[in-house]
């Protein structure tokens, strides 16, 4: 049985506006950067944990389309690429957890527990998606190495969806 297609383009394409989109709306949203700006960085991670999610799951949808697939080029650069915003990710956890500390003094008392709240979730998103990044990408480059030819002939013999 031949893979159908248009099936085929309109995951990859979902997944590229699933991706592009909210970046895109991040970066527009937090220009001009100010990096030696505590607040700045505060609020631009703040923002960065709200819209991650969807690019993420963009990720896994060209991944697993990929691997599916046998496009194990594909799954592999997708793979780097989740990996290396991961681990930015993790590494931006404790910077944006010292802004907070660094904030703090400047919220009113009566809005500290909603700040400090928000802050948490904020941290514990990010730190989330660095995790589950960092099993994405790994998990892709794994599965790109196995994809073997008798792997893609499995593959290729059934379509992308069952119904």
């Amino acid at each position: 049985m031949k893979f159908n297609k248009p099936l085929i383009a309109a995951a990859y394409l979902t997944a590229a506006i699933m991706i592009v989109m909210p970046l895109l709306e991040v970066v527009l949203s937090i220009a001009p950067f100010r990096l030696g700006v505590t607040a700045w960085r505060f609020g631009a991670l703040g923002v960065v944990s709200q819209a991650y999610l969807t690019p993420l799951l963009g990720a896994v949808v060209v991944i697993y389309t990929a691997v599916l697939l046998g496009h194990s080029r594909t799954a592999r650069i997708g793979g780097a690429v989740v990996l290396l915003l991961a681990v930015l990710l993790l590494l931006a956890v404790p910077f944006f957890a010292l802004d907070t500390i660094q904030m703090r003094v400047s919220v009113r008392r009566e809005a500290l527990r909603a700040f400090d709240r928000s802050a948490l979730i904020a941290a514990l998103k990010l730190f989330a998606a660095g995790v589950a990044g960092v099993v994405l990408g790994i998990g892709a480059w794994k599965a790109s190495r196995r994809s073997s030819g008798a792997t893609r002939a499995h593959v290729i013999d059934g379509p992308l969806v069952r119904s």
